[in-house]
């Protein structure tokens, strides 16, 4: 699902901001994968991150725009994806607490 969240964040901002940036997008999408150790998550192993151990990607983009404006564009939309700014660490994650239901 995080893969899909980073995906699908990338293309939401190539989407929003294509017209302002003066590139004509005629289809834009992200091919995903990632490596998961799966002793992290599911045994606990001592020096094993649950998570995953890196994130690798393609973008994959119909346009007329010539190879410099497109790699701009899509340094571009890296840089203003949230999801994408939240993986590199940047945003503390705070438990409020345990809401208990029965």
């Amino acid at each position: 699902m995080l893969l899909c969240c980073l995906g699908a964040c990338q293309c939401i901002v190539a989407r929003l901001f294509a017209r302002a940036r003066k590139i004509q997008v005629h289809d834009f999408r992200v091919e995903l994968e990632g490596d998961l150790d799966p002793d992290g998550f599911l045994r606990g192993k001592d020096g094993v991150r649950a998570g995953l151990h890196e994130i690798r990607y393609t973008v994959h983009i119909r346009t007329d725009a010539d190879e410099e404006k497109v790699q701009e564009f899509v340094e571009f939309v890296k840089s203003r994806c949230p999801v994408n700014d939240s993986l590199l660490g940047h945003v503390p994650i705070v438990q409020k607490g345990v809401v208990i239901e029965r």
